[in-house]
């Protein structure tokens, strides 16, 4: 079977990291297909098995992303779609071309087709606004009809489709995502938590509006007022040399800056070593269509501080730390609770993934795939529903 996977326009972190988990995977396991691979910009080259039959086509940029995006989906794509006749077209992309010729799946994962914030959730800017708020749905609204299968990464996501779109169910598929840091690391911390060593929270994420970087100056204001702005520390993630987003960011936090490390960017070993030096994940994210850094954090055996919401829920079940991600207040209670437990040895802790279990290995993960795109393919785009609960990052339900 001849497949084209677009992976041109991934930009997000999420995507990223599926992109580099899934596409090594994919060509492991799919040992009777010729895949194409459209990469991005700035990707010539990834891990493959000798003897794949993958072809890795790079794509060059000059200009805005958001022109080529336009560009791509309406024009570019179709038209390679259309010269290169694949059996099925897969698309890992924030959204998609519409018309490919031959069956067309869709991993989606951009929570902004299945959430609604407010304009002041989104931020001020008027681009933001109409990308996020307008542009994502309606786009997808369109595109929807013409997929063979809509790829999700938690059952959370495709209750959210049927509801807002009217998906039907056999269209779409539940597959949660690999996790590519290695399990185990430091044990946590067995010391009290003091203005000495205060509790470290690891913050993950690019500024993007989603992510709720705006509640830390208000948060860490709050912190001062009660006395604990000497016992929390929070280290993020920010690129600022190519971010202008999170360079007004961290101007806003200068008042609170012995409070607010920014590692930068940050490699995959880079990652583990965070996670193994700082006692928490720190995710008061407003929407997500799954976080990998959940399954990070189990990896690795951290806690969880994160928001109040189904996507959180459904990741960490009974042992997150949940927060209202937009009120300070509410949040300092959750981190006091954390340092109890802490002192104490009772954290709750999310179970780590094992070997084999649903979700945590990419080969797994790209095996079930290529059986949705193989169904897709011999049905000319009709299919039948596969949705499954992951339990990749149950709640653990002890102490430590």
């Amino acid at each position: 079977m001849r497949i084209v996977m677009n992976a041109v326009n991934t930009a997000s972190a999420g995507g990223w990291g599926v992109f580099r988990g899934l596409v090594p995977a994919l060509s492991a396991v799919a040992t009777d297909d010729e895949i194409t691979v459209l990469l991005p910009p700035g990707n010539s080259s990834l891990p493959m098995r000798d003897g794949a039959r993958v072809v890795l086509v790079p794509q060059v940029r000059r200009g805005p992303r958001m022109q080529w995006r336009l560009v791509d989906d309406f024009f570019r794509l179709p038209a390679i779609a259309r010269r290169l006749q694949p059996d099925v077209f897969f698309s890992i992309t924030d959204l998609a071309p519409s018309r490919v010729g031959c069956p067309h799946v869709l991993l989606l994962h951009n929570p902004w087709v299945t959430y609604r914030l407010s304009r002041r959730q989104i931020g001020p800017s008027l681009r933001d606004q109409l990308i996020y708020a307008a542009y994502y749905p309606a786009r997808f609204r369109r595109l929807w009809p013409r997929l063979a299968r809509v790829i999700v990464q938690t059952p959370v996501m495709g209750d959210r489709l049927r509801a807002r779109f009217g998906v039907p169910a056999e269209r779409i598929t539940v597959i949660p995502p690999g996790c590519l840091l290695n399990p185990g690391g430091t044990p946590l911390r067995r010391r009290r938590v003091t203005s000495a060593e205060p509790l470290r929270l690891f913050w993950p994420a690019r500024a993007y509006p989603h992510k709720n970087h705006d509640v830390l100056a208000p948060l860490c204001r709050e912190l001062m007022r009660r006395g604990l702005s000497d016992r929390v520390h929070f280290y993020l993630t920010v690129d600022t040399r190519s971010d202008r987003r999170g360079q007004r960011l961290l101007k806003g936090l200068r008042h609170c800056s012995s409070m607010v490390t920014n590692l930068g960017p940050l490699a995959k070993q880079q990652v583990e070593r965070w996670f193994d030096q700082t006692d928490a994940l720190f995710l008061p994210t407003l929407l997500e269509s799954f976080s990998l850094t959940y399954l990070e954090a189990a990896a690795r055996r951290r806690p969880i501080v994160t928001s109040d919401r189904d996507f959180a829920r459904h990741a960490c079940g009974d042992a997150g730390y949940y927060v209202d991600p937009e009120n300070p207040g509410d949040i300092c209670d959750r981190l006091r609770e954390l340092i109890a437990h802490l002192n104490e040895g009772t954290v709750r802790i999310p179970d780590a993934p094992r070997d084999g279990q649903t979700g945590t290995s990419w080969n797994d993960v790209a095996a079930r795939i290529l059986s949705v795109l193989h169904e897709a393919a011999g049905a000319g785009g009709r299919g039948t529903l596969d949705v499954e609960t992951s339990p990749a990052v149950a709640a653990a339900g002890g102490s430590r």
